[in-house]
């Protein structure tokens, strides 16, 4: 029941060294924690040796373009920043609820953006997949946003206006509406 309401270029690809299938994961929780890192010390503009410590803390150091990974993450803080104007980021924001099936949700929900308005809701994917495959994307990681949207609302009373998956590596963003 979900689809895409839009899609946002922002920026350029990462180009990708060795072999993604096998390392993906891994390299997408470097880009998680890169985003977490800025996030976490309110910066506007993710710098290219905190990419490439953060990367080589994860062995990661020779699989992707530090300094066009920095550009990409810095045009995502821009996009936020232009977009919506928060007034709070919070980055890998616990979440725990009970769902109307009776099983408890515990998630991490990669970035919460507060708004005078209510929430945005972000979840990143480290997917290489261009723009083709997005739709498929979002199908697949829609129950997820489903679910972190419904808890946030519930434990917060204010409503989720809209959820997304930004796609570093893709260098783009989908609105998922349900």
């Amino acid at each position: 029941q979900a689809r895409v309401a839009e899609e946002v270029c922002l920026g350029e690809r990462i180009p990708l060294a060795g072999s993604v299938r096998t390392e993906m994961d891994r390299l997408g929780t470097a880009l998680h924690a890169c985003i977490a890192y800025a996030i976490s010390q309110k910066r506007t503009v993710v710098r290219t040796g905190d990419v490439e410590r953060i990367l080589t803390s994860l062995n990661m150091e020779n699989w992707a373009d530090m300094e066009m990974a920095a550009a990409q993450l810095t045009k995502f803080l821009d996009w936020i920043r232009e977009r919506w104007q928060p007034t709070a980021c919070y980055a890998e924001y616990p979440i725990t609820c009970k769902l109307e099936n009776g099983q408890q949700l515990l998630g991490q929900i990669d970035l919460l953006l507060d708004t005078p308005q209510g929430w945005i809701l972000i979840d990143h994917k480290a997917n290489p997949g261009g723009q083709t495959r997005w739709e498929e994307l979002a199908q697949t990681y829609s129950g997820q946003l489903s679910a972190y949207s419904k808890a946030i609302q519930q434990s917060s009373n204010r409503p989720v206006l809209e959820s997304w998956l930004y796609m570093p590596v893709a260098a783009g963003a989908v609105r998922v509406e349900f």
